[in-house]
């Protein structure tokens, strides 16, 4: 009992740093934020494109412009995936069977998005979009996903160890 309520309290904590960083790039003014998305771009250009640093810097403004979009599309997916994985795993040690487990954190992510692209309409330059809050919440459903998929995994290695060893 006492690992279990350890365990909910990191997870608790991990969701609010999570929140934290999402909600604190929302309160970025539109230049800072833009700045920051558009240094990450060329950071994934370096990354994953063949010959990205031989370019020549119109070549390579061109592709970041082009790329711009999608790559802070991601960004907000992985935030939100992420959210979906950590807020499964405190839901799930809470609610250890029923479709609260799947529904509560999905209606909890959901939410948190919402409120990220309401919080950011009172931001310099930003705006909310509706379109953000869809992209966020899939990231969420993937995220739950992934963990109950981890979930049904960890279960299943752990019959097998109990059924070798019993």
């Amino acid at each position: 009992m006492r690992r279990s309520k350890l365990l909910i309290g990191l997870f608790a904590l991990l969701i609010a740093l999570e929140l934290a960083m999402i909600f604190g790039f929302s309160a970025e003014d539109a230049g800072t934020s833009s700045g920051l998305s558009l240094e990450v771009t060329r950071a994934v250009g370096r990354l994953i494109v063949p010959g990205f640093g031989r370019w020549s810097a119109s070549e390579q403004a061109q592709w970041v412009r082009t790329a711009h979009p999608i790559v802070r599309k991601c960004a907000h997916f992985c935030e939100y995936a992420l959210l979906g994985v950590l807020s499964a795993g405190a839901c799930a040690l809470i609610f250890p069977t029923g479709a609260r487990r799947a529904w509560l954190p999905l209606a909890f992510c959901a939410t948190c998005a919402a409120l990220d692209e309401w919080h950011q309409t009172f931001v310099s330059g930003r705006s909310g979009e509706l379109r953000d809050v869809l992209i966020d919440s899939g990231g969420a459903v993937c995220g739950l996903l992934l963990a109950f998929a981890a979930s049904q995994l960890l279960r299943r290695a752990a019959k097998r160890k109990n059924s070798e060893h019993g």
